[in-house]
């Protein structure tokens, strides 16, 4: 039996209790420290929109003494639990919505947006638009759905997944001269 991501399960407490706002975390990759972490979201939909307050192995830290924007905190440490303003009125024409927002993206495993969207632009046009939507190196690749995804179709290998950043990067910057910026977080090993 396949256990439910942890999303999942809170979006279904919400649906079960009524509570709005939260319909989207159904639909995205990642758990809720990351979520966080990165004020993810879903256009206007962004978690920061209803946070109250974050623990943090060095304590609460209250949401007006964090700095945030588009898909961006300052929050540099692990962020153990969070808390968030509770309003009624679950929106199931809200889940549709978000639902279709995402019909464009893989269902195939990833990060979600490798990628933020440099400003006027859209980082999987000029992915693809360099030639790397759907090439494969090992088993990741940019998606062939939507070039801004990095999807491991199998054993990915981390050297591949970072060969295929640096890669877009690289043409992007010679191409466009714009550095697209990593949305995901990458976290590396000292050997």
């Amino acid at each position: 039996m396949e256990v439910p991501h942890p999303l999942v399960k809170v979006a279904s407490f919400c649906k079960k209790n009524n509570i709005a706002n939260l319909e989207f975390l159904s639909h995205l990759p990642g758990k809720l420290g990351g979520l966080v972490f990165m004020n993810a979201g879903l256009k206007e939909f962004e978690i920061f929109n209803v946070l109250v307050d974050i623990t943090t192995t060095e304590g609460v830290l209250k949401k007006e003494n964090i700095e945030y924007g588009y898909r961006y905190t300052n929050i540099n440490k692990p962020i153990l639990e969070a808390s968030f303003t509770l309003e009624s009125g679950y929106d199931v024409s809200r889940v549709e919505m978000f639902k279709k927002m995402r019909s464009n993206q893989p269902s195939t495993p990833s990060a979600g947006s490798c990628f933020k969207n440099p400003k006027d632009d859209y980082a999987g046009r000029l992915i693809e638009a360099v030639g790397l939507k759907g090439v494969m190196r090992g088993s990741m690749c940019f998606s062939s759905e939507h070039a801004n995804f990095l999807v491991n179709h199998g054993d990915g290998k981390f050297e591949d997944a970072m060969w295929l950043i640096n890669e877009a990067k690289k043409r992007v910057q010679e191409k466009f001269n714009i550095l697209l910026e990593c949305e995901i977080v990458i976290l590396e090993t000292q050997h």
